[in-house]
């Protein structure tokens, strides 16, 4: 039986055909290509996990067609299906069309100093009606405010908010 769980990658994550860093190769003159490596998520990518290794520091995900092991540290786990996919219902959200965004250094999370963000991740947008005055002392003036996933030390999921400069 397989125990299906749900989650988001809370940064950009090789997707690896199998659960090891080692550096892959067929061809003993390739020191580039890492033959193991054949995708990526993107931060807020939302997962389904379908094993973990027995170690503990892997998991094998799928997500967009692909399926492949992630190091565990890269996902958030949802408590439920049903928080999953709430969270996939956002109307309101940024899409990063730039070559990539950088967070700053937060000094009140240092989970997400400075974070990148490549192009096509998409983050939900706060709504200004919802938004606080101050993110860790820091006026949103002038600034988008977007909620992004971190892992806690449990590896649940947990919100924390994040300034983007408009």
């Amino acid at each position: 039986m397989v125990d299906v769980r749900y989650g988001y990658a809370i940064r950009r994550a090789e997707l690896r055909t199998y659960p090891t860093n080692n550096f892959g190769v067929t061809d003993a003159e390739n020191f580039v290509y890492d033959e193991l490596i054949y995708g990526q998520c993107f931060p807020y990518c939302p997962l389904v996990v379908l094993h973990e290794s027995l170690d503990g520091n892997w998991y094998y995900v799928f997500f967009d067609g692909f399926g492949g092991w992630v190091t565990a540290d890269a996902v958030a786990l949802c408590r439920s299906r049903a928080d999953w996919l709430r969270r996939q219902e956002e109307d309101c959200f940024l899409l990063v069309t730039g070559r990539e965004i950088r967070l700053n250094k937060d000094r009140g999370c240092e989970k997400l100093s400075n974070l990148l963000l490549p192009m096509g991740t998409v983050l939900p947008l706060v709504r200004p009606e919802d938004a606080p005055e101050s993110i860790d002392g820091r006026y949103s003036y002038n600034s988008y405010i977007v909620k992004l996933p971190i892992r806690s030390g449990t590896g649940r999921i947990a919100d924390r908010y994040a300034l983007i400069p408009s």
